[in-house]
């Protein structure tokens, strides 16, 4: 019996070029639907963040406030010079002075803080409401930042005269479309001292978030 020896050829198979397109569209597709998912879950937390952060800014405002009781001249500097009462009594800058009176235990008034702990320094617009980053007419403060690397502002309405209205004065937490790193040029705000609503309160723009302090007028 003749034996026929068979041959055995391996043959490999490669992906054609249509079906390596369709895999790489197949992980676009994947990796797009992916990073929105976490994008719009880090926006939600980040939302989340700020709204604590602002409700302690608030609360440790108010604290101040109640030990300090802040003259009119007081709370101009804070609305040039944005949180700096929460950090320390004392505020020296290029342009502005201005001291609080430390606490008097027989009296039980007086700045009694630090409220808050300040979590960076910029160099703002001394001219300029909003204490907007800039490298010209400048003072450095002290600020709290908030999650996109932004630091929470004060701004307060004025009156027909002019004159600064401080039960309306309000904390403005900017949002991610505002720049991020503005040495070499002034920090844009979208949410102005006269972005009103038919309240008479600031009413943020874009996607920062604004809230009444509610002060009392002294």
């Amino acid at each position: 019996m003749v034996r026929m020896n068979s041959t055995v050829k391996n043959v490999v198979r490669h992906f054609t070029l249509i079906e390596l397109l369709v895999v790489t569209v197949i992980l676009g597709v994947l990796s797009s639907i992916i990073i929105t998912s976490v994008a719009q879950h880090e926006v939600g937390a980040n939302n989340v963040v700020r709204e604590k952060e602002m409700a302690d800014i608030f609360n440790a405002f108010h604290r101040m406030e109640c030990d300090c009781q802040l003259t009119d001249a007081q709370l101009d500097t804070v609305i040039s010079h944005g949180l700096w009462p929460l950090f320390w009594y004392e505020l020296s800058t290029t342009s502005t002075t201005c001291a609080l009176t430390t606490y008097d235990r027989y009296r039980a008034t007086g700045w009694r803080g630090r409220y808050m702990i300040a979590e960076s320094s910029v160099t703002i617009n001394s001219v300029e409401e909003g204490q907007c980053r800039s490298s010209t007419d400048s003072d450095t403060i002290k600020v709290i930042l908030n999650p996109w690397g932004n630091h929470y502002r004060v701004l307060c309405p004025k009156d027909s005269s002019g004159n600064y209205r401080y039960n309306y004065m309000t904390l403005v937490c900017p949002g991610v479309s505002c720049l991020q790193n503005g040495e070499d040029s002034e920090e844009p705000l979208e949410t102005l001292a006269d972005s009103l609503n038919n309240d008479g309160e600031i009413e943020a723009e874009g996607d920062d978030l604004a809230l009444l302090l509610r002060l009392s007028a002294q």
